[in-house]
């Protein structure tokens, strides 16, 4: 991407603000937000409590977990064994495992990291179920296996008489796209239990010191 170019960044708030930010062209941000209203350029403070800090890491799992469903409903709409359509659900799975386990993986950019208690215990199983096909699978190539040696993925190679000849092969098997309901079911009851944290977070926010003294100027 060239320098000199900016991108509209996703916001959350009031409807006719917009914002730009600008990358060089390796990807890096290289530019504070350019924020306008209507059109028009305004002026912006950056928050910096932590309850501020909060908001935004709940808002950005809130914002994961709402991709994540986004790709297991379009996986429901309609499963078939269509070869083509069969690999774009693959993708869509593994993108939904990805943004699934993002919400609980520690980062440098979050403070908060959730954990498995955040999850209501009926809901328990299934996730750490999907979040041992994201670590296996879907973000790292584990060992593919459970506690009782099941294999997740397989990555072999193989030699087999066909004919006269010896043939090579190799495989790459990924996990089916199981438990989908489930799954779904426990995303869904994931973006409850996060919008609550994140209507918590802003309504502290919006009442805090910050904004008070900010309302004055």
């Amino acid at each position: 991407m060239p320098d000199n170019t900016f991108e509209k960044m996703k916001l959350k708030g009031i409807r006719g603000v917009t914002a730009k930010i600008k990358r060089d062209n390796t990807g890096w941000i290289i530019s504070e937000p350019k924020f306008s209203y209507l059109s028009k350029p305004v002026k912006h403070i950056k928050l910096i409590s932590r309850k501020s800090q909060h908001w935004a890491e709940y808002s950005s799992m809130l914002a994961e977990s709402r991709n994540c469903l986004y790709c297991l409903t379009e996986i429901s709409k309609a499963l078939t064994d269509d070869d083509s359509i069969e690999q774009l659900h693959t993708e869509l799975f593994i993108s939904a495992l990805v943004r699934y386990g993002k919400c609980f993986n520690s980062s440098g950019a979050r403070q908060i990291t959730l954990n498995a208690d955040f999850i209501d215990e009926g809901f328990r199983e299934i996730h750490q179920q999907m979040f041992m096909l994201r670590n296996n699978y879907a973000a790292h190539v584990g060992s593919g296996k459970d506690s009782s040696e099941r294999q997740i993925n397989s990555i072999n190679a193989y030699a087999f008489r066909a004919g006269k000849g010896i043939v090579l092969a190799t495989d790459y098997m990924s996990p089916h796209i199981y438990r989908l309901d489930e799954f779904i079911n426990l995303v869904k009851h994931l973006i409850s239990k996060l919008e609550i944290k994140e209507k918590e977070y802003f309504n502290m926010v919006n009442t805090s010191e910050e904004i008070v003294n900010y309302r004055k100027k």
